[in-house]
């Protein structure tokens, strides 16, 4: 039996692991798991402002063959109902912002009851961030920001099949700069509001174990663009590493 950090927890894992300093923010819960969680932060150098006043800690507890096959997966959650999660990061952000230090702030959202409608439209009011989304909930949620990156799922759920033109005007309409399409074996195609396209595929020896490659995506485009690349160069070293990634167990 082992034990790792998954949802945004992953995330900040992979940027602080291709050398991003990160601060996570979320919520667990007064038990067990909880305590888990912050023992195996505890490990990493990440700055952890977690707040306990979540119900439950959400828990996925996967049963895994030999040969790294998933089996079955059961899950422990329950929706959150608080705000101290939000309110923290957005007093940290005003601090920030006083010094002058202009912050990535990453939004990593896992429809649990954290990010609400009003999430993004908060943030950016505080401070002059760039906004990097990884989305669960409706389109609307996620106005404004610079980057958003669903998988092809989430994103045909939202406007139908996918082509150039009419995601051009689907992002055009949420207001983002960067609209970034996941499609698995299939690449990514990523798009800016002005209009210039880019597709990346990756050739990829065997499918070992895909999960986690999305926070993968999103932890090197983040890296990337951090270091002064550019969004489509950033996606095309990010394809690089996904595809590398699900050749892993």
């Amino acid at each position: 039996q082992t034990f790792n950090l998954g949802g945004a927890a992953n995330l900040a894992i992979n940027l602080k692991s291709i050398d991003v300093d990160v601060e996570l923010y979320g919520s667990i819960g007064k038990d067990k798991e909880g305590l888990r969680v912050l023992k195996l932060l505890a490990y990493t150098d990440i700055n952890a402002n977690l707040t306990n006043d979540s119900e439950i800690t959400t828990t996925k507890t996967r049963l895994v063959g030999d040969t790294g096959q998933h089996l079955l997966r059961w899950d422990r959650e329950k929706e959150y109902n608080g705000n101290e999660a939000i309110e923290r990061l957005k007093q940290n952000l005003e601090v920030d912002f006083l010094k002058q230090n202009n912050s990535i702030v990453v939004i990593s959202d896992y429809n649990k009851g954290t990010v609400t409608e009003e999430t993004v439209e908060e943030l950016l009011g505080i401070a002059d961030i760039k906004l990097f989304v990884d989305p669960k909930q409706d389109a609307r949620f996620y106005d404004g920001a610079f980057l958003v990156k669903p998988n092809m799922k989430e994103y045909e759920e939202w406007n139908g099949a996918y082509n150039k033109t009419s995601a051009l005007e689907f992002m055009r309409d949420h207001g983002w700069t960067w609209l970034i399409v996941t499609a698995g074996a299939n690449g990514i195609h990523v798009l800016n509001k002005n209009g210039d396209y880019n597709y990346f595929k990756e050739d990829t020896k065997e499918v070992s174990d895909v999960t986690g490659a999305g926070d993968i995506v999103l932890a090197v485009i983040v890296y990337a663009y951090n270091k002064g690349l550019s969004i489509p160069s950033a996606c095309e070293l990010a394809s690089y590493a996904a595809t590398r990634s699900v050749e892993k167990r």
